[in-house]
């Protein structure tokens, strides 16, 4: 699906010119895929929160965060709640802790610092903060390593005001907001885009995008500039009440639509790959909790997580993102589910566009391949008779 010709069709550069200016690029030292322990202190100046790292690899308490949306990882709030985190990590001296956070800038700052030695992000969390500091915190890092799925679905959404829209084949000469630097929205507007017959790009006839700031995208969009925008599911319902419709969702668009996923600390996976791998199988068994779970009841734990947070958050936004039932909330996560698996196509159809495109930002070339670890959770699969990722 993502080929090295589609992704220099967006870059407006020749394969063979972009990959030989990578391989003239001297690669990034090892201690690059490492948090930068010199770091100084960083305290969001909004909240006073504080993103130093607490903990140590021999310590008794670790962190795990569930970042970004505090209600889209059932397994981390099932088995939480059950204790199997607790219980899988007891004999190695380890109590996990969950700690739920949202807000860019002290999120980001938060990892580039390893504040937490598990995380369970959105996957456009997780390319975003890759891309060194040129992302929506202005702190980034590669030492966070991708492990498992956790959900799919609730992620990007395509709308639009202009009711001569239909579909996306209705977006040929066009333009769509949306698409920053990050390749997630991306590579899914694309993905779209071909399943159409029809290619991003700014010739006639293809669906030109925008990889401008986010703010500037929904203002031209608000202002008729532009003629679709993608925005995060969670927040949609505030443009559909405004006159915008749905015209996809991306779900069927040759992808396993994941939205959160599970990620650990280089440092953890390097020194104690026996609690990984410990870690790995309590988060299987509660996603055999999410799965067995009716699906009301499953809604209804994610909405008391979500409402949960924002009450505990002494912001005049965050009051605003209560939801007042679990209709509201159906609306807000749309078809979110849980998914144990990562598609790997997914994820390295990103990682490509940030080659391809020049995009990662670091002063060196990245080894993508120390992003993932997929084998690991791979082993826990097969050993419960289950698919790979």
């Amino acid at each position: 699906m993502a080929c090295a010709a589609a992704l220099m069709a967006l870059s407006g550069c020749g394969a063979g010119g972009s990959a030989a200016k990578r391989e003239s690029v001297a690669a990034l030292p090892d201690s690059a895929y490492y948090a930068d322990s010199g770091l100084g202190e960083w305290i969001d100046p909004d909240t006073g929160y504080d993103t130093t790292r607490e903990w140590t690899i021999d310590g008794d308490t670790w962190p795990v965060a569930l970042i970004m949306s505090p209600s889209q990882s059932p397994q981390l709030l099932l088995g939480d709640s059950e204790g199997l985190y607790q219980d899988a990590l007891r004999p190695y001296g380890i109590t996990p802790v969950m700690e739920k956070i949202e807000i860019p800038a002290r999120t980001f700052h938060a990892l580039q610092r390893s504040k937490w030695a598990f995380v369970y992000m959105p996957y456009a969390v997780f390319t975003d903060y890759c891309r060194t500091n040129d992302n929506q915190g202005g702190a980034g890092g590669l030492q966070y390593v991708a492990l498992a799925g956790s959900t799919q679905g609730g992620g990007y959404t395509l709308i639009t005001q202009d009711p001569a829209i239909q579909s996306v084949a209705d977006l040929a000469g066009k333009k769509v907001a949306g698409l920053e630097s990050n390749p997630a929205r991306i590579v899914l507007m694309r993905a779209a885009a071909e399943q159409a017959g029809l290619k991003l790009g700014q010739g006639e006839g293809e669906i030109g995008f925008s990889t401008g700031a986010s703010a500037d995208d929904v203002n031209d969009y608000l202002a008729g500039k532009c003629d679709a925008l993608i925005v995060l599911s969670i927040v949609k319902d505030r443009f559909l009440r405004t006159g915008s419709r749905v015209v996809s969702d991306f779900t069927d668009v040759g992808y396993t639509p994941n939205y959160t996923i599970l990620c650990v600390d280089r440092s953890v996976l390097d020194e104690r790959p026996d609690v990984v791998d410990a870690f790995l199988e309590a988060h299987y068994q509660a996603n055999l909790l999410a799965e067995r779970m009716p699906a009301d009841g499953l809604r209804q734990v994610l909405m008391d997580s979500w409402n949960g947070y924002f009450e505990s958050q002494e912001t005049t936004a965050a009051a605003q993102r209560i939801v007042p039932d679990l209709a509201a909330f159906e609306t807000l996560l749309g078809n979110m589910g849980p998914e144990q698996r990562i598609d790997p196509a997914l994820l390295d159809d990103c990682f490509a566009y940030l080659d391809d495109n020049e995009a990662w930002g670091w002063n060196g070339q990245v080894d993508r391949t120390r992003l993932l670890a997929l084998e690991r959770y791979n082993k826990i699969l097969e050993s419960h008779g289950e698919k790979s990722q």
